[in-house]
C-alpha cells in the first residue's frame, strides 16, 4: 500500500474505535486559537471595510493591524472580495439556494440581432462590401428563456417578437417540457417588462397557482441566470465564425422552427453546493443532454 506503519496504525485505531465513521475526513482546525484577533478588532476592521471599501494595506494604517492579518479577517467574514459587496451599503450580498428543482424558474427575453446569410463582419471583415450591406439590419430574434434555479436546466425558444401572446405560448410549452420529468413549477421570477406584467400572463400563472416574483428596477444582476444561458460562447453562440461548419440541408429545412435546449451548468454555478449533479434524484438522460428541434406547435420534427 506504500504507507508507513504509523499511518496504518493510526487509521486502524480509528476504525476499531469508531467504525466506518472514523475513516471520514476530519477538520484540521485546532480546538483553541489563543492568538486569534479579538472580536472587537475584527468588528472594527469589518466596519472600516464596508465604509471605505479599501484594501488591507489602507486598513492596516488605520487600525495598526498587519495587512496579512486584516486579509485573513476579511476572508473569514466574507469581505475579501469587493464584487460580493453591495456598493451603496457595503453589505455582503447573500445568495439564496433552492432545495429542489422546480421551486423557482427564471424567465427572461433576450433580443439578438439576426446574422445575414453567409455571415457578417466577423467573418468577412468590417471593411468588406458584404459587411457594409449587412449594416442595413436584418431584424431581430427574441430568445425566450426559462431556467430552473436549482439545476440550471434551461428551455429556450427563438421567436419573432416578445409580445404577451408569444410569451403565453412559450410559457405553456415550457411548463409541458418541465413537467415531463416530474418537475412542477412553484414560482417564477421575471423583470418588470410589459409582457411579464400583462393580464394574460398573470391569468396563466393563477390558473396553475404559480407565484410570480418580480425583480426590483435597475437590478440586472437578478436576471443574470437567463442571460448566462444565452450568452455567446464557444458552446452556445449566436454569431458564426469562419471555423464553424456550414449548415446542412436538414438544418436549413428547419429554419422556421424553434429550438429547445438544456444547457450545461454555468461557470458560476459549477462550484456551488446546489450544483445540478448534487440533486437528490437521479438525473434522466433527457436532463443531462437535450438538443432537439421542435415546431412552433411544440411537436418534434
Amino acid at each position: 500500500m506504500r504507507l508507513s506503519r504509523a499511518t496504518v496504525a493510526k487509521w486502524w485505531g480509528r476504525w476499531v474505535e469508531h467504525g466506518d465513521a472514523g475513516l471520514a475526513d476530519r477538520s484540521s482546525r485546532p480546538d483553541r486559537s489563543p492568538r486569534r484577533t479579538d472580536a472587537v478588532t475584527e468588528e472594527r476592521i469589518c466596519r472600516l471595510r464596508r465604509a471605505t471599501k479599501r484594501g488591507p494595506v489602507y486598513l492596516s494604517a488605520r487600525t495598526g493591524v498587519p495587512a496579512s492579518t486584516i486579509w485573513r479577517v476579511l476572508r473569514r467574514h466574507g469581505l475579501n472580495r469587493l464584487d460580493r459587496l453591495d456598493r451603496p451599503t457595503g453589505r455582503t450580498i447573500r445568495r439564496y439556494e433552492k432545495a429542489a428543482p422546480g421551486e423557482l424558474l427564471h424567465l427572461d427575453v433576450k433580443k439578438v440581432a439576426k446574422v445575414p446569410p453567409g455571415g457578417g463582419w466577423r467573418v468577412h471583415g468590417r471593411a468588406s462590401p458584404k459587411a457594409r450591406r449587412s449594416r442595413r439590419g436584418g431584424g431581430y430574434t427574441y430568445l425566450h428563456v426559462a431556467v430552473d434555479d436549482y439545476s440550471r436546466i434551461a428551455y429556450v425558444e427563438a421567436c419573432d417578437d416578445e409580445t404577451a401572446a408569444t410569451l403565453a405560448g412559450f410559457w405553456d410549452r415550457a411548463q409541458d417540457w418541465f413537467s415531463v420529468d416530474d418537475m412542477p413549477v412553484d414560482a417564477v421570477m421575471t423583470d418588470n417588462g410589459a409582457n411579464f406584467c400583462s393580464g394574460l400572463f398573470a391569468a396563466m400563472l393563477a390558473r396553475r397557482r404559480i407565484a410570480h416574483l418580480r425583480t426590483r428596477p435597475y437590478r440586472p444582476r437578478l436576471t443574470a441566470k437567463p442571460s448566462a444561458s444565452t450568452a455567446p460562447s464557444p458552446r452556445n453562440s449566436s454569431t458564426p465564425s469562419a471555423s464553424d461548419p456550414k449548415p446542412t440541408a436538414a438544418s436549413a429545412s428547419n429554419a422556421g422552427s424553434t429550438t429547445t435546449t438544456a444547457t450545461d451548468t454555468t461557470p458560476q454555478s459549477a462550484a456551488r453546493p446546489h450544483h445540478v449533479l448534487t440533486t437528490s434524484r437521479e438525473l434522466t438522460t433527457r436532463e443531462r443532454s437535450v438538443s432537439c428541434w421542435m415546431g412552433t406547435d411544440g411537436r418534434k420534427v
